[in-house]
């Protein structure tokens, strides 16, 4: 969604540990569509050049740590072009606390791949962080999605995009409120 740039836009994803290489292939799949990156006027440039160096810094960080990194791109493209800020989707697996793309957030077209192997793993890495403004659950209601829903807080609930959830949050989203309504908890 514009190049992972909106705010609702997940900075990782969180995997269960048994199915990392099947979500790792699939998300190639889905990225693989772009026919090209470097001469399309659809794919999203990055906002500015201090954003594109605060991109390549977290993936060189990252990798520089030992993560493994794949750069999504059409064959015979670059990874990136400073000149023209943009650059392929690219995930990141592999992470640990060390490295700052474990912590910061994107905006950017990168995804971290977090395995876990067990719903309170999930808990514990949301609540390590500061809270997300939306998490998304992929997968069906059960007691691990009850687990999920009723310990993850989020910042904001953004009640027009997702209606059914029951997800507390922690303070209002002065970005949220512009566009539209914010439900609150103290």
């Amino acid at each position: 969604m514009n190049g992972g740039r909106l705010c609702l836009c997940p900075d990782y994803a969180l995997v269960p540990g048994e199915r990392l290489d099947e979500f790792l292939e699939h998300a190639e799949r889905a990225w693989r569509t772009w026919p090209t990156i470097a001469e399309n006027p659809y794919y999203p440039w990055i906002v500015d050049e201090n954003n594109y160096i605060r991109l390549k810094n977290l993936v060189d960080d990252a990798e520089s740590k030992g993560a493994k990194i794949r750069t999504l791109r059409p064959n015979g493209e670059e990874p990136s072009s400073a000149q023209h800020r943009w650059m392929a989707p690219t995930l990141a697996w592999n992470l640990d606390a060390g490295m700052r793309l474990y912590h910061e957030e994107v905006f950017g077209p990168v995804l971290s791949v977090i395995p876990y192997d067990a719903v309170h793993d999930v808990v514990a890495q949301i609540a390590e962080r500061p809270p997300p403004l939306a998490a998304y659950w992929y997968g069906p209601s059960s007691p691990e999605y009850e687990i999920f829903s009723q310990r993850v807080r989020l910042a904001v609930c953004p009640e027009t995009i997702l209606p059914s959830t029951s997800f507390p949050t922690v303070h209002r989203s002065a970005a949220w409120a512009t566009v539209g309504s914010a439900t609150t908890t103290e």
